[in-house]
């Protein structure tokens, strides 16, 4: 799927196809006990296909529902959309807060989106029973729209299976701790190595599909010439594939910054220098990224490059230091340390524009005593924010809860250099960088992919005649030190494909061929007793 899957003509293919000048090739080495690399890249562009083909319909069909999910949210929660009068003011952002807590005893605010456009405020709370539920207010009322449980919306069951093939509290499991990462490892992690196996997989699905796709071009314009079985499928496959491949190399270097061991491995050496994906907004004891995810932010993670970066603290040393401030705008209920009194909402809001900062803007609040609050602006929460469309304008600036100072900023200008190229890689993964071209590209990408997905077990079951009927070939490791220099490079760079390449080999190379069931069901050529 990752590049075109090419069935090519060859006396193992369909009725009525033509072998290629490659497959003649192919079928003399064979005679004389050697391998061609036509044969043997085919035979593994099918092996990648077994894992890649699955995971990547799955992110393809989530990717869709991640993009497009400005439209499918307000479809599936109307109470995301109100109707803007013509003139008026919208009401302070404490009134509206107060509306969203009315008779929800012992709720707690974890966090805030302001209204833009046409879509309405939503805060999310922690209610008493210690669920999370985002409430949509009308920002010009104060009138409550409605309330959603955020992990049912589509956008964030996506998000999920999108990351980790599950979702919901059987992905949350925790079985232990990640030896890699050294964070809890669920049951979710199990599907994260899944997507990055096949990540890495898809390499050499692309690798190996541009290699068929050149050599079989002209046994493929025959085929269709001569209107053989399936050869218009294959045909438009490679094609797709040949448009697609480029796309996926690139989705496969943008995604691997995401990936459990290889992005957090690689931060792990590349920490402390001008190789580190993530930024140093120094402070103090927690990150941003952990905020938002407590906070129920969901699908709405932090800025990239700001994730992993600690937070400054408040003190109750800088309490009602603001001059005229006193207390103004305190949160009922809420305390800090000493006498302090938390700032409200509005005092927050004020701090964030006297900073720079222009909305809309998606704030998380304290939710310990000496926490901060985060007003942001970026590529994820919000379409209509400034950085929605250009990550370069991503920006956070933590405000003290108790004198609604500002205790630390950072912005796009600030990142490594590294992580200003995978943040700029994730705007183009996300189809946001440029535009509607941008979206719009992506869209057809997903699509794209599918149909690569779709395609490909078709040729295969055209094809086949018992078993998985492998393409019949060995890659020749021994009399082609390229191919061994590429394959250790992969598999150091890249450890879950390097593991399961040996496994692979192991499996193709001694226990198919030692097994006469086996290798009729793989197609395999059986080692001689």
């Amino acid at each position: 799927m990752a590049a075109p899957m090419t069935q090519e003509a060859s006396p193992d293919a369909e009725d009525g196809a033509v072998e290629s000048g490659a497959d003649r090739d192919a079928r003399r080495d064979a005679r004389g006990g050697h391998t061609g690399l036509f044969r043997a890249f085919w035979r593994w562009h099918f092996y990648a296909s077994l894992l890649v083909v699955p995971v990547f319909a799955i992110l393809a069909v989530t990717g869709l529902m991640m993009l497009c999910k400005w439209w499918i949210d307000p479809i599936q929660e109307p109470a995301l959309r109100y109707a803007p009068p013509a003139y008026g003011a919208m009401q302070p952002l404490s009134v509206q807060e107060k509306a969203a807590l009315a008779g929800r005893e012992g709720a707690t605010v974890t966090a805030v989106q302001t209204a833009a456009e046409d879509r309405s405020t939503y805060f999310t709370l922690t209610t008493a029973d210690n669920r999370t539920l985002n409430v949509y207010v009308d920002p010009y009322t104060g009138k409550v729209l409605g309330e959603h449980n955020p992990d049912t919306l589509l956008s964030n069951v996506a998000s999920q299976i999108h990351g980790t093939i599950l979702f919901g509290d059987p992905a949350k499991a925790e079985l232990g701790t990640d030896p890699f990462s050294q964070e809890p490892f669920t049951v979710g992690s199990f599907g994260d190595r899944l997507i990055e196996t096949a990540t890495c997989w898809s390499i050499v699905m692309a690798l190996t599909g541009y290699y068929l796709y050149w050599r079989g071009r002209t046994a493929r314009a025959a085929a269709v010439a001569k209107r053989a079985a399936g050869a218009l499928t294959r045909s438009r496959h490679a094609k797709v594939g040949a448009i697609a491949g480029v796309a996926i190399l690139f989705m496969v270097v943008s995604a691997l910054p995401w990936t459990g061991l290889f992005g957090h491995t690689f931060q792990r050496f590349a920490t402390g220098t001008s190789l580190s994906m993530w930024g140093n907004d120094p402070g103090a004891t927690s990150n941003l990224g952990a905020k938002l995810v407590a906070a129920g932010s969901n699908s709405l993670p932090a800025p990239w490059a700001e994730g992993a970066a600690p937070l400054p603290t408040s003190g109750s040393q800088n309490g009602n230091d603001m001059p005229g401030m006193p207390g103004m705008g305190a949160t009922p209920g809420s305390t800090g340390t000493g006498t302090a009194m938390r700032i409200g909402i509005d005092v927050v809001m004020a701090a964030a524009a006297r900073d720079g900062l222009t909305g809309p803007l998606y704030i998380a609040y304290p939710a310990k005593a000496d926490d901060v609050f985060s007003a942001m602006t970026d590529m994820w929460h919000d379409k209509a924010a400034t950085a929605f469309g250009d990550v370069g304008k991503e920006r956070v600036v933590h405000i003290d809860q108790y004198s609604g100072a500002v205790a630390g900023r950072y912005s796009y200008d600030q990142y490594s250099p590294v992580a200003k190229a995978v943040s700029q890689g994730i705007a183009l993964h996300e189809g946001q960088r440029f535009g509607p071209l941008s979206f719009w590209a992506s869209f057809l990408f997903c699509v794209a992919v599918i149909f690569l997905c779709v395609t490909a077990p078709i040729m295969w079951w055209r094809r086949r005649r018992s078993g998985l009927d492998a393409p019949r070939g060995h890659l020749p490791i021994r009399s082609t030190p390229w191919l061994i220099a590429a394959l250790v490079i992969l598999g150091v760079v890249f450890p879950l494909f390097g593991l399961t390449l040996v496994l692979v080999l192991l499996a193709d190379k001694v226990l198919i061929r030692r097994s006469a069931r086996l290798a009729t069901i793989l197609n395999s050529t059986p080692a001689p007793r």
